[in-house]
């Protein structure tokens, strides 16, 4: 058996690197990024204005198609997980996903090829955070500030949308409209089920 040199160990040990940055680098081709499971949320304010500008997206609601007829956003299509991975979807195409939790979400965003997570978001919070957030929000009595402009900004969208916003003392509630989505991980959520009715 043969001594390797060192430049041939160094030369041996060079091509393994460059092996295995190439097996990498086709398994995500998207890069390291492409690695991670995180999606790319939106927060329910940015897609309420998306939806009310007629911005081109196709808004999926993944849930079971009773509690979708029951109550759904607004020109959202009713598609089940097995349907989406049976049929696929449009690359070209920019889709917003939501569901009444994330363990739905959560699946279809680990099966979309690469291709189509690239125009695609999550409605951060789901179905549940639209009618807590946009359509049922609580807001503060008085605001000043850019806490104002937010306050007047969701309270628009709540009435464009035919919602109806609760008044209190507090302003804390307004730090869930200014997250920054660009750093957003999964919400907590253990909601299923129906949304409570609220009035007449």
């Amino acid at each position: 058996m043969t001594k390797l040199t060192l430049n041939q160990k160094l030369a041996a040990m060079a091509f393994l690197l460059a092996t295995a940055s190439l097996v990498v680098a086709l398994a995500f081709p998207d890069g390291p990024k492409s690695v991670s499971q995180e999606p790319r949320f939106v927060s329910v304010l940015s897609l309420a204005e998306q939806i009310k500008n007629r911005e081109p997206l196709v808004l999926i609601d993944l849930r079971e198609p009773d509690l979708y007829e029951e109550f759904h956003l607004p020109t959202a299509v009713n598609m089940s997980l097995n349907e989406i991975q049976t049929n696929g979807l449009e690359p070209g195409v920019t889709y917003v996903f939501y569901s009444a939790d994330d363990l739905l979400t959560r699946h279809l965003w680990i099966s979309l090829p690469p291709a189509v997570k690239k125009r695609s978001s999550i409605l951060y919070g789901g179905v549940h955070d639209w009618y807590d957030h946009l359509l049922y929000p609580t807001l503060p009595l008085v605001a000043s500030g850019e806490d104002s402009v937010v306050a007047e900004k969701v309270n628009a969208l709540t009435r464009f949308y035919g919602g109806q916003a609760e008044f209190e003392n507090d302003s804390t509630g307004l730090a869930y409209y200014t997250k920054d989505m660009g750093k957003a991980s999964w919400p907590v959520m253990k909601r299923v089920g129906k949304l409570a009715r609220k009035g007449c």
